[in-house]
Order: structure tokens, then sequence, then C-alpha cells
């Protein structure tokens, strides 16, 4: 039994130190090598399509950048962009998350949408008792045709 573990592990060494002799490369490499390694892995790297789509949208080179690097770039620019709209409709944004904020200008928008729908369905003289606003969007539509259909007869 010993006799095959002295075996095995001449064996071993004989082919490492055999290993040695037979190649061609050093075996520390320099650090000046190992750079252009690395920027080409950079330039060859290709982004997922929604961030490729993501940088374009904001406009970001994305030419020699990691993808960890124009996702920063990219978070950094949906949340200004979050809170210029959340100001432009008037959500304070002072301590809050960017998560929270996003949830409020959703809220925001949707219930302007809402308002300006039942605006349109008062002007038109459509009831909005107990109607959904599926029902509501689809008799403002007919409305409206109905309306265009007779100035086009006139």
């Amino acid at each position: 039994m010993q006799l095959k573990k002295k075996m095995i592990t001449t064996a071993l060494a004989g082919t490492i130190a055999l290993g040695g002799l037979f190649t061609t490369g050093t075996a520390f490499a320099s650090t000046n090598d190992a750079a252009p390694q690395q920027t080409q892995a950079k330039a060859t790297y290709k982004l997922p399509s929604w961030l490729q789509w993501a940088a374009e949208r904001f406009g970001i080179n994305t030419e020699g950048k990691t993808r960890k690097e124009v996702r920063g770039e990219v978070k950094e620019q949906r949340k200004s962009f979050i809170t210029k709209v959340a100001e432009r409709l008037g959500i304070s944004t002072e301590g809050k998350e960017t998560s929270q904020i996003r949830s409020e200008v959703k809220a925001k928008i949707q219930a302007d949408k809402k308002d300006a729908l039942y605006k349109v369905a008062a002007k038109l003289g459509i009831s909005t008792d107990s109607k959904t606003l599926k029902q509501i969007k689809e008799e403002i539509k007919q409305a409206k045709a109905k309306k265009k259909g007779e100035e086009t007869k006139a």
C-alpha cells in the first residue's frame, strides 16, 4: 500500500516537473501584458438588450464601459428623470426613496387622467355614476364618433 502511494506521488511530481520543462510561457506575467487583455475584454463585452436600450434612451455612451458602470449611470439618469417629473407635478421628493417617488408620480398621473376623463364625459353629457373607467371611455368614444358623424352629414 505504501509503495503505491510513493509511486503515485513520484509519478505526479515527475509529471509536474516535466510539464514545467516543456512550457514556453513564463510562470509570472508582467503587469503590462495583463492590461491590454482587460481592455479587450471590456471592448468585446456585449450589454444585455434592456440595458443597451435604457442607455440609448438616456443618451449614455456605452463604449469601453462594463455592465456595472453602465447600469450605475442608467440608474442615476432614471432617478434624475423621476425627480424632475415629480417636481413638475408638484410632488415633494425630499427624504424619499426613488421607488416611493415613482409610485407617487404614477398615482398622480393616473388621477389626472381620471379627472380629465370625467371632465370630457361631463362636457359630452355622459353620466359617470356607477360606471367603470373602461365603460366611460367607451361611451366617450361612441359619443365623439356620433358627433363627428353628425358634423359630416351637415
